[in-house]
């Protein structure tokens, strides 16, 4: 062997040895359909369909529950949620939980016959639910106490009470409450917790589907859009930093994947 080979096989050796796995597998859950959340502390909670898993060691070590209500299927789906309190909130079938300590007790807060939920956390404290029932009706539920009682504001809003054409909503950092309609150049917002609500145009632009998301960092709203010229549909990503009131193209034939506070388009 030259010297030469024997020098770079060496080198090999040296950097397998130096180099550190990207990832390391932890004795957490596994599979697919799993959620993940994280409170204030840091602590994990991963929810299966099966158990809630939680790690208060970044991952190192996991505690199993077996939550009773998850023994029951639900057509509807299973999704979990934590509050600025660290109270954590799962929706499962017709009933909404909620845990006070970590996970390991839990009662039932609200049932609605929930259909394409938004559950949306303010930073101020209120808790909104958004629920599309069968039929033509909705429900928009509101909690000022953490979850201990609900009203249904939906009749504060006409428009919102005789449509399933919402998707879904967010809050902005400033609190504002938003939702999207679908196929529509129109988004609905409240500026006082839901007790009154304006509409906005994006014309030229329509909404496709639930795209409507409010930019942590910089209070920016950004959406999926598209729109039509010389009877030809063209994709856009547009976004506002006025609240709404004007909106600007960015990209055409994007989409975008939102990451954190982070912006990652995907050319289509």
């Amino acid at each position: 062997m030259s010297k030469f080979l024997l020098i770079f096989c060496l080198f090999l050796s040296v950097s397998a040895k130096a180099q550190q796995p990207f990832w390391v597998q932890t004795n957490g859950p596994s599979g697919g359909g799993a959620q993940m959340v994280f409170n204030s502390k840091g602590d994990i909670f991963a929810l299966t369909r099966i158990a809630l898993f939680h790690s208060n060691d970044e991952g190192a070590t996991w505690k199993t529950m077996r939550l009773d209500f998850l023994k029951s299927y639900s057509y509807l789906g299973t999704q979990i949620y934590i509050s600025p309190k660290d109270f954590l909130f799962i929706l499962h079938g017709d009933s909404l939980y909620r845990s006070k300590d970590n996970g390991n007790n839990w009662q039932i807060v609200l049932k609605n016959n929930f259909w394409n939920t938004s559950f949306l956390l303010s930073a101020t404290g209120s808790i909104f639910i958004y629920s599309q029932a069968n039929g033509n009706s909705a429900f928009l539920w509101r909690s000022t106490d953490d979850g201990d009682t609900w009203t249904d504001i939906i009749s504060h809003f006409p428009l919102l009470a005789n449509s399933t054409d919402l998707f879904r909503g967010s809050i902005t950092p400033s609190g504002e409450l938003i939702f999207t309609e679908q196929d529509s150049s129109y988004f609905s917002y409240s500026t006082d917790n839901g007790d009154t609500w304006k509409r906005q145009s994006i014309l030229p632009y329509i909404f496709n589907g639930n795209s409507l998301v409010q930019g942590m960092k910089n209070g920016y709203l950004y959406c999926i859009a598209h729109y039509w010229k010389m009877n030809k549909e063209y994709g856009a990503t547009i976004r506002s930093t006025d609240n709404g009131k004007t909106w600007d193209s960015i990209t055409t034939s994007m989409r975008l994947i939102f990451a954190s506070n982070n912006i990652i388009g995907n050319v289509i």
